[in-house]
């Protein structure tokens, strides 16, 4: 019996390289504008220039050469992305700092003003009430993450401190 693998769409591996030049942008310091002109120089290096870029304000999307499509967007407080489910726990005070939407995986940045540990419990008591089955947890010196499966989609929470913030990656991959 053969299989036939489906190619993962060429923007996909570039995700990663947006946000990371988006994040070491931001901690250096640098304006927004770096920030983008970083993000975009990064994706186009990474692609051999085989991505189209288009800028709206703080959102930032990323065509493939096979038509797919990702969505990067930063700010203060940012809006969830439509469609993101109900079903996936995030704080009761967060503030959505950046948002990754591309076909069906999300990423999502967020803030809140509660400790790391009470974030931690709470989103491990909520995801197991809304169904969802824990498959991995790890804790370090500096916070936590915790990786979920349900219907086959898959969830990874991710937790740290920057300051007196904590902030809260909800990493989520929806079923093919």
């Amino acid at each position: 019996m053969s299989t036939t693998a489906k190619p993962i769409p060429v923007l996909r591996p570039l995700i990663a390289v947006a946000l990371a030049a988006t994040v070491l942008a931001t901690l250096a310091g640098c304006g927004k504008s770096m920030e983008d002109a970083a993000t975009e120089a990064a994706v186009r290096a990474a692609s051999d220039g085989k991505l189209e870029v288009e800028r709206d304000g703080d959102r930032m999307t990323f065509t493939g050469e096979d038509g797919s499509k990702a969505t990067v967007s930063h700010g203060d407080d940012l809006d969830l992305p439509a469609g993101f489910p109900d079903d996936v726990w995030r704080p009761a005070d967060y503030r959505v700092r950046s948002v990754v939407d591309a076909d069906g995986m999300w990423m999502i940045g967020m803030s809140s003003d509660s400790p790391v540990d009470a974030l931690r419990r709470d989103a491990g008591e909520r995801m197991a009430a809304q169904g969802w089955k824990q498959v991995m947890a790890m804790e370090h010196e500096n916070g936590a993450m915790l990786a979920w499966e349900k219907d086959e989609r898959h969830a990874a929470l991710s937790f740290g401190r920057e300051g007196d913030t904590s902030m809260i990656s909800v990493q989520l991959r929806e079923a093919p």
